[in-house]
């Protein structure tokens, strides 16, 4: 079958109409045997009949495009076609022959019935329709297969058209096999398609042999997050791969492979997005001229991509990276080729550091921004802790001179993109989180602040200082880590599997915070809508994942199981622990405080205590911002030592500090 497959398809279409006249001829000798009841000599056949039969049969069929269709992939259509050719082929062989036979006077179709032009197109249609399926079938289980024929068995979840479409296509593709239909719609339980049964998860496991099944295709089905969980967690313990999207790859003399795209780890989350949560709440933005820093990170170019479809004036994007920002730019203008109402709106990208106070000065003199968004700072912890002072600069300096410049161009409202690991810090990116939020919220009009411990005589003491009051609403928005993050764990796993493992995981205790970048995004902007100035803001998170059981299921997500021990057998990757850094904690925080009040919005709280006490002055920033141009390290330390709450130094930088 594989050297006719082969064949080139003029040269298939020759030989499919050539075997069809065979089978008009074979018809005519059936249809005389069956009305004379014995087998009826070929000699005797009439050669005007059989001419006529050709004739019409060869200008019927080709009007009707029969030799087009591809033999492997017919259906009911086909049989519907050949019905309704095979109609008028039979009314044309009645027309001629019955008006010939009234002519006395021409001795055409001389012994032949008239009971004939009813009898052979129905023996055709019958012959004509067993050698197409025989002939589909016989493409699709191909004898020349058999070294790989068959043996992978998948399941489908999803008992509808488009289930019952790829089942049909995966049986047909001869590598892969269908072994029952999954469902959770209970009026369907029990039911045949296509002699596949459809089953119940709880039925599998009685019902299908699990250990020889690779992976299940989900189609057509809606689940929420939490329903997805569950059954990636029900099916990733038997080794099978749980898969969505599916797609057909040919590979060639005749095979084809369904293949599907894997469950993204943020479908397991369990955290089901509200569609409704922050609806008309971009107001603030329309129309507006909004700065973004840090626009090219994965924050970042979310907050722009989300910004841009609610209309505003302008977009001035910041950015350090060349890189990141040209990926920007392209993302963009992809948006705006699909969407002409974007094309209103003025973008403009900046190359440039946040801690350039002349060059934001020029930035910010000349596109008079109205609302900020500053989402830059250096965030991976351990390069952070390996360059303490120039990431020092970046997240505290950087963010105090974006925050003087908003307040002294009338910015209404500045943002800050805030983390869970500022709460009682324990490495130097946590700390200058901390101590970024103090400088920004001091700006603050009618601010407390405190003073600076006095090294001279060591004594404590503090006074109240009050700053003009100020137009701008400083916020600050807190929260844990988000997925598929420049500095997230989730890429490097992906990365890690990708390689055959092992996939490393500091401590199996170790937890944290999660969601979704497009969620805590759209929670940031609702913030700012709300902020009164002075606030700091916390997202709801939803309970802590542990690490391990993160790398856990995306190795399970991913089709293998996890190793036992040392010995990574076939099709499972190992877990290594290597364990916990001295700047890394088991738990994050999102607030130290008792005292969370709710918002409107269910997903976002405020923290009222935290962002009005252990402020510093301007005078006390000064002297730190002059310690960090100076490159004194231990005064920097000091600094963070004495001002930011529950900061420790790490090993790390104890040793470059000696």
């Amino acid at each position: 079958m594989r050297r006719v497959t082969n064949l080139p398809r003029k040269l298939k279409r020759l030989l499919l109409f050539g075997s069809d006249i065979v089978l008009v001829n074979v018809a005519i000798w059936i249809a005389l045997s069956v009305r004379f009841d014995q087998f009826f000599p070929i000699s005797k056949l009439s050669l005007e009949f059989n001419a006529l039969c050709l004739l019409c049969f060869g200008v019927i069929f080709s009007r009707f495009k029969f030799y087009s269709r591809v033999t492997r992939h017919l259906d009911i259509s086909f049989v519907q076609k050949c019905l309704v050719a095979m109609s008028i082929y039979a009314m044309a062989l009645t027309a001629v022959v019955f008006s010939v036979k009234s002519l006395p006077a021409i001795l055409l179709f001389e012994g032949v019935p008239r009971s004939l032009v009813v009898m052979q197109p129905f023996i055709l249609l019958v012959l004509m329709c067993m050698t197409r399926l025989l002939a589909s079938w016989l493409l699709v289980v191909d004898p020349e297969r058999g070294n790989l024929g068959l043996s992978e068995k998948v399941l489908i979840m999803g008992c509808n058209s488009d289930g019952l479409s790829f089942a049909r296509a995966i049986n047909k593709g001869g590598i892969q096999k269908v072994e029952a239909f999954v469902e959770n719609d209970p009026s369907l339980l029990g039911g045949v398609i296509d002699d596949l049964k459809i089953l119940s998860i709880a039925d599998l496991q009685q019902k299908v042999d699990l250990s020889q099944i690779s992976q299940i295709f989900i189609v057509g089905k809606e689940l929420t997050n939490s329903e997805t969980s569950q059954l990636v967690d029900f099916f990733s313990t038997h080794g099978i791969a749980v898969k969505t999207t599916p797609r057909v790859l040919d590979l060639g003399n005749g095979f084809r492979r369904i293949e599907g795209e894997n469950f993204d780890i943020a479908d397991l989350l369990g955290r089901d997005s509200r569609d409704d949560e922050g609806q008309g709440q971009f107001d603030y933005v329309e129309q507006e001229t909004v700065l973004v820093t840090g626009a090219g990170g994965s924050i970042g170019s979310e907050i722009v991509s989300q910004l841009l479809t609610r209309q505003p004036s302008a977009l001035i994007l910041v950015d350090v990276s060349e890189f990141n920002l040209y990926r920007l730019s392209e993302r963009i203008e992809g948006l705006r080729l699909n969407n002409s109402r974007l094309k209103s709106v003025v973008v403009e990208y900046h190359l440039g550091s946040v801690s350039d106070k002349p060059f934001m000065e020029r930035l910010f003199s000349k596109a008079k921004p109205t609302v900020v968004f500053h989402a830059a700072a250096y965030k991976h912890v351990n390069l952070v802790e390996l360059n303490p002072l120039f990431s020092l600069k970046n997240n505290v300096l950087g963010s105090y001179i974006i925050g003087q410049l908003a307040k002294k161009y009338g910015v209404t409202r500045f943002i800050l993109i805030s983390t869970d690991k500022a709460v009682n810090p324990t490495n130097i990116m946590g700390a200058s989180k901390r101590l970024a939020e103090m400088a920004i919220l001091s700006l603050q009009g009618s601010m407390i602040t405190q003073t600076s411990e006095t090294s001279e005589t060591s004594e404590t003491s503090e006074t109240s200082e009050t700053s003009e009051t100020s137009e701008t609403r400083f916020s600050v928005v807190r929260f844990g880590n988000v997925l598929d993050s420049a500095g997230s764990v989730v890429p490097k796993f992906r990365e890690q599997i990708a390689r055959g493992g092992p996939v490393t995981v500091t401590d199996r205790e170790v937890k944290r915070f999660f969601m979704t970048i497009p969620e805590a995004v759209k929670l940031v902007i609702c913030a700012g809508s709300i902020g009164q100035g002075g606030d700091i803001f916390i997202l709801e998170m939803g309970k802590p994942m542990k690490i391990y059981d993160l790398a856990s299921r995306m190795i399970r997500l991913s089709g293998f199981s996890i190793a036992q021990g040392n010995d990574a057998k076939p099709g499972s990757i190992q877990i290594k622990i290597t364990g916990l850094l001295d700047q890394e904690k088991l738990e994050e925080e999102l607030s130290l405080s008792k005292s969370i009040e709710a918002t409107k919005f269910s997903k976002v709280s405020v923290l009222r205590d935290e962002g009005r006490c252990e402020l510093v002055s301007d005078r006390e920033l000064d002297s730190f911002f002059r310690g960090l141009e100076s490159g004194d390290l231990n005064e920097s330390i000091d600094f963070l030592n004495r001002f930011v709450e529950g900061y420790r130094c790490s090993k790390t930088v104890s040793l470059r500090m000696s």
